[in-house]
């Protein structure tokens, strides 16, 4: 746990710089740049947005780019399945976790985490679940019928935190099975749900010293409860 060692500003700075760089990273040749990436389109000398790719050599454009882009966004939370650690339509303050690579994606999250990660059935919708397990776990089920197996690396296991709801209800791992790691978009750090109703995430010990100087610095709750407004005002009509 070296990065406690150092003081708050030099910790956010280390998670926006690795923030910037897997974002960079992404927008090489070999892999496709997210749409929210701004690239530098070097023929012209200006700025826009493309979800295409990038020469290695602008990389380093787009990391600075990056630097002044958030890490954390807001997300309106959607269904029961993870009461009673979040309820629906609480407001959720989410910090980006790009993906580069199985291997480095399993280093920015563990096991206990609550993530965001695509409906593997429902294609455009985005579901919130904690991690269970990762890739290389063993997998038994208490079902007879059902055979241990070992995931592969690269995929993860999510569950849904409702124990009153049935497997298939909970819409977890126990209904459609182990997820990629590329498919998790980010770990959930803090709810809103009224201004004497809000509070830090339960995620594993380590993960939340890592997200501390994170929130310390982009957490607006101000912000957070206009967010949480419109989205009423939204629902109202």
């Amino acid at each position: 746990m070296w990065r406690a060692m150092f003081p708050m500003k030099v910790r956010y700075i280390y998670e926006k710089a690795q923030f910037a760089t897997n974002l960079a990273i992404k927008a090489s040749p070999t892999i496709r740049t997210p749409e929210y990436v701004r690239l530098v389109d070097k023929g012209k000398g200006r700025v826009k947005y493309d979800a295409g790719e990038v020469a290695y050599e602008d990389a380093w454009k787009c990391a600075l780019e990056l630097l002044s882009t958030k890490m954390t966004y807001f997300y309106c939370n959607k269904g029961l399945e993870m009461e009673s650690t979040l309820s629906f339509n609480d407001t959720l303050f989410i910090r980006k976790l790009p993906y580069t690579n199985a291997r480095e994606h399993c280093q920015q999250m563990n096991v206990g985490d609550v993530v965001i990660l695509k409906d593997p059935v429902v294609s455009g919708n985005y579901l919130v679940r904690r991690l269970a397990a990762l890739g290389g776990c063993e997998m038994a089920s208490t079902n007879k019928d059902d055979k241990p197996f070992v995931m592969k690396p690269g995929q993860a296991w999510v569950l849904s935190d409702n124990n009153r709801l049935h497997p298939k209800e909970s819409k977890d791992s126990r209904l459609y099975g182990p997820i990629w790691m590329s498919d998790i978009l980010g770990r959930v750090i803090y709810r809103f749900r009224t201004p004497d109703d809000q509070g830090l995430v339960k995620n594993n010990e380590v993960s939340m010293k890592w997200d501390f100087p994170v929130y310390s610095y982009e957490l607006d709750t101000k912000e957070m409860q206009r967010f949480t407004d419109n989205q009423k005002q939204t629902r109202g009509r």
